[in-house]
């Protein structure tokens, strides 16, 4: 057994027989941990091969309890591959390789990987998905992933493809700052976490569940920023056009070209956690591609030429679970009056006629002169 004899400061790692309670080894920090408060061990982690890695205020620290030596590892503000900040709150030997990679919670820093060969750190911040830089506990389950409990809630995080997903007291926790030293693995699998509004602990395994998607739903259609009513229900808006039956049972609708902002409105039925919702919409006839807006649940078009377009939108719950169906509606544009089929032929008709008749006067006007001048060639008598 590892223990720290610690007064003020941390004077001496003590390496004790945990049968009798002797005292085996003693071993003096670096100087580097200097002199002052709270300049103590903030965690420790034993390594597979026997060693232990403790995150200080003073950076990550390396004892070899065979040979007394010490390593030290710091933040280099000029190198990207060392560690993030120096005052390290947490480690964890990564679940699925803890041979060769140990994790770091930094304050401030974010998460750190450390490839134990190459000596190198990876960075994690809030730009790649974490909630805050604040990282107070790490501990893993039984799939290999982290749960990573920081100042904005609790991040659940796949180490193999990135991934994170956070959950706050909007999900159920009791508060979304944890503390330092608070967490802890049950022996059931079950991880427990401590922060400023309790303690709480759960079983990794419920959050694995197949969650099925929500249904998406369009539930308004706007022109010029007015919302369109359903006939007999209201007053009816842009040149009189109302919906033929409530908008969750149109299919199809069809507008004047004169119509020249047109908005849909969106929902998706998840109501766990609504403000997590996200949508991604698509215009087909119009662009391929799909437009990934967030928690933004409107989209409005403008200025669209005269045709027949598809409006299809798909909604994220609350688990990021997509869903693919989604909802759609048609939407014809019929041109003005003057690009109509009717038009354009009658156009062309008049056109045709008036070319043709053009030339029939040329035609005869050439005549007449050729009738002109052979009149006037004749000999007289």
């Amino acid at each position: 057994m590892v223990s720290c004899d610690t007064v003020d400061v941390l004077t001496s790692l003590v390496h004790v027989d945990a049968r009798t309670g002797d005292i085996i080894r003693r071993y003096t920090p670096p100087p580097v941990f200097g002199s002052g408060a709270n300049e103590q061990i903030k965690s420790i982690t034993h390594h597979p091969d026997g060693t232990i890695w403790m995150g200080t205020e003073r950076g990550l620290h390396h004892l070899d309890p065979k040979t007394g030596v010490w390593k030290v590892y710091r933040h280099d503000e000029r190198d990207p591959h060392s560690l993030p900040s120096d005052l390290v709150l947490t480690t964890c030997l990564d679940p699925a390789d803890p041979e060769h990679v140990l994790w770091v919670g930094t304050n401030g820093g974010g998460l750190a990987r450390f490839d134990l060969r190459t000596r190198k750190f990876k960075r994690y911040t809030t730009k790649d998905g974490l909630p805050n830089n604040v990282i107070y506990g790490i501990l893993s389950d039984a799939r290999k992933n982290l749960w990573i409990g920081t100042n904005q809630g609790l991040c659940q995080f796949d180490p193999h493809s990135g991934a994170m997903t956070t959950y706050t007291t909007e999900d159920g926790l009791p508060s979304n700052e944890f503390n330092t030293y608070s967490y802890a693995k049950a022996d059931n699998g079950e991880l427990w976490f401590e922060g400023m509004g309790g303690a709480f602990h759960f079983n990794p395994e419920d959050f694995y569940e197949t969650i099925p998607a929500s249904p998406t739903v369009i539930t308004s259609l706007k022109l010029v920023g007015k919302a369109v009513t359903v006939a007999g229900l209201g007053n009816a808006t842009g040149e009189g056009y109302e919906l033929p039956a409530p908008i969750e049972y149109v299919r199809s609708i069809t507008l004047p070209y004169s119509e020249r902002m047109i908005t849909f409105s969106f929902a998706c039925m998840d109501h766990t956690a609504p403000l997590k919702n996200t949508f991604r919409y698509r215009l087909e006839n119009f662009s391929k591609d799909w437009v990934e807006v967030g928690t933004v649940h409107e989209a409005t078009f403008t200025n669209l030429d005269p045709g027949t377009y598809t409006f299809r939108v798909q909604g994220r719950n609350s688990a990021g679970v997509l869903d693919e169906r989604g909802a759609a509606m048609q939407l014809i544009i019929t041109p003005p009056w003057w690009g109509t089929w009717w038009f354009r032929i009658i156009a062309a008709l008049s056109i045709t006629a008036g070319v043709v008749a053009f030339y029939r006067y040329r035609l005869a006007q050439a005549v007449k002169v050729v009738r002109v001048r052979a009149h006037r060639a004749r000999p007289s008598r």
